[in-house]
């Protein structure tokens, strides 16, 4: 066998177990060790936000640090397992946003901008449910 064949070969073997790595890391992105996936429902003044996203940010002036976790909301409920990211346990600061429908959907108003509120999750405590007071209503010129 020639020596460059092996080279070849090698490169190969190489390129195929770098790949295979790359991709099993890719698919357990949500599996980091100190996420849990939180789910839960919006309101607003007792009725579902129809459609948003939600930010978990961990609460660094409490001592938690690590990846910012979300989730789309939509008809009121939120799953960081469907299209979002798991979210690190301990105090977290949490920020909804409301999302104006797509062209072509059905025409609302939006009920306000944004909230910010805090959380602390555990592994315990992965069903969290928000309430977005009305004194944070969207105000006539505010953007």
């Amino acid at each position: 066998m020639s020596p460059h064949l092996s080279i070849r070969r090698l490169t190969c073997w190489l390129g195929l177990a770098v790949a295979v790595t790359f991709t099993l890391g890719c698919s357990r992105s949500s599996r980091i060790p100190g996420l849990i996936e939180v789910t839960g429902n919006v309101t607003f003044n007792g009725q579902p936000v129809s459609g948003g996203m939600i930010y978990f940010e961990p609460d660094v002036r409490a001592g938690n640090n690590g990846p910012q976790g979300f989730a789309e909301i939509i008809d009121g409920r939120y799953s960081t397992l469907k299209g979002g990211r798991g979210v690190k346990s301990g105090p977290n600061m949490v920020r909804i946003e409301e999302i104006q429908p797509i062209e072509g959907e059905k025409s609302r108003a939006m009920l306000f901008y944004e909230h910010h509120t805090e959380a602390v999750l555990t592994a315990d405590n992965t069903e969290q449910d928000f309430e977005i007071p009305a004194d944070t209503a969207k105000r006539k010129g505010r953007r």
